[in-house]
């Protein structure tokens, strides 16, 4: 698949099959990940991959009772440990951590897989109940799977409204 399908196929799923996930396709997804530049190259971010039920169905208060989520048959979380300020003011986590998810989501579409980006959660919770040091920030959480639905695409602005042209 060329890389502007990928992008222009990429949904938000928010029904999986049971299926299970290769682990072959699981780490050709953290490999892409694992290619994401990062602030001076820092490489500071990691990936807990959780595929056992107890403790998905444990993490299902973390995500506000929204039971779709653990209903997947894995869950990535996605940390960052780089807790500095970029000189551009930036914070380098976020940055590091959303570049890496991002490109980790889009290779799992092109593998057939589903993922959906959360920012509803509680990182309290899930940091208690996966043991997360304090200093490491949890940055972006995803369901993977196999999809149990086709979602559509949802409308998008004009083109010309992201950019600003200086001449």
């Amino acid at each position: 698949m060329e890389l502007s399908q990928v992008i222009n196929s990429r949904r938000s799923v928010r029904q999986y099959k049971s299926q299970p996930v290769e682990d072959e396709k699981i780490w050709e997804i953290i490999e892409a990940g694992q290619r994401a530049p990062t602030s001076r190259n820092s490489q500071n971010w990691y990936c807990i991959l959780l595929r056992n039920p107890q403790i998905l169905n444990q993490l299902e208060e973390a995500f506000a009772k929204q039971q779709w989520i653990v209903r997947a048959p894995a869950i990535m979380v996605v940390c960052g440990t780089n807790n500095r300020t970029m000189m551009c003011g930036q914070a380098a986590n976020p940055i590091d951590c959303s570049i890496a998810l991002t490109l980790m989501m889009l290779k799992a579409t092109e593998l057939g897989l589903g993922t959906c980006w959360l920012g509803m959660f509680d990182a309290g919770k899930i940091r208690e109940l996966l043991d997360i040091p304090a200093a490491d920030m949890i940055v972006a959480v995803t369901p993977l799977g196999y999809a149990g639905e086709e979602p559509q695409e949802r409308p998008r602005k004009d083109l010309a409204e992201f950019v600003r042209y200086i001449d």
